[in-house]
This record gives structure tokens, C-alpha cells and sequence, in this order.
């Protein structure tokens, strides 16, 4: 099932509540860890002697067709405190960045299989 996102005119388009509510818990559940993470200035906050967790974000074949995704997770990356966050993007399609460089976007100009077996081996 694709995400509650109605794309490309066709008849697929499926309402998922359950689905928009484990979204919009995802998204507040992520922020709500930033809190307790070092802030963007770099002053760490209460995390009473443990390391910074780290968020990755993986966008898998979103392209430039579906915009509203792509700025969901760019704005939450940007809104993460600075060197917390990497939004990793995978897709053949060469992206536009709008407001310049990201130090916290990766973009895999590749397909999915391959990318993920790619970072799988770099993990094991």
C-alpha cells in the first residue's frame, strides 16, 4: 500500500486513517527526541549521559512527481537538530535542491535495489 497521497490521476488512491495516524505520530515522536538532543547551536541538552541519537530518513523512489512528500521529510530534517539527522534520498532521477547544498540530504541517483543492497553491505 502507498502512502495516503493521491498521485498521477489514477483510481489506486487509497484513505488510510490508521496509516495518516502512524505518520503524524512518527513526525511528533521524532521531534519530541530532538528535544533531547544537542540543539542546533550545539549546547547538548538533558540526555542524562547518552550518546545523541541518530535519525535517518529514507525516501525510496519519491521523486520530483510528488513534491509534498519530499518537503515533509526535507522540513523535518531541517527542523532536527544539526548533525542529528541525514534524509537519504534514492532515486535515478537527478533532484533540484532548492536553497542551495544540504548537509544533511544524500541522494542516491540509483534504483532502490541497488541502493539498498549497497547499504547493506556497508553495515554488515
Amino acid at each position: 500500500m502507498r502512502p495516503r497521497e493521491y498521485q498521477f490521476g489514477d483510481q489506486c488512491f487509497l484513505v488510510d486513517e490508521q496509516q495518516e495516524a502512524n505518520l503524524i505520530n512518527f513526525l511528533s515522536n521524532i521531534k519530541a527526541l530532538s528535544k533531547l538532543l544537542p540543539n542546533k547551536s550545539g549546547t547538548p541538552s538533558d540526555r542524562n549521559g547518552c550518546p545523541p541519537l541518530k535519525v535517518a530518513l529514507v525516501e525510496i523512489g519519491v521523486g520530483q512527481r510528488v513534491p509534498k512528500i519530499s518537503a515533509t521529510f526535507e522540513r523535518l530534517a531541517a527542523e532536527l537538530p544539526k548533525g542529528t539527522v541525514k534524509l537519504i534520498r534514492i532515486n535515478p532521477e537527478t533532484m533540484s535542491q532548492s536553497g542551495g547544498k544540504k548537509d544533511w540530504l544524500i541522494h542516491l541517483k540509483a534504483g532502490a535495489k541497488e541502493s539498498l543492497e549497497k547499504i547493506d553491505q556497508l553495515l554488515h
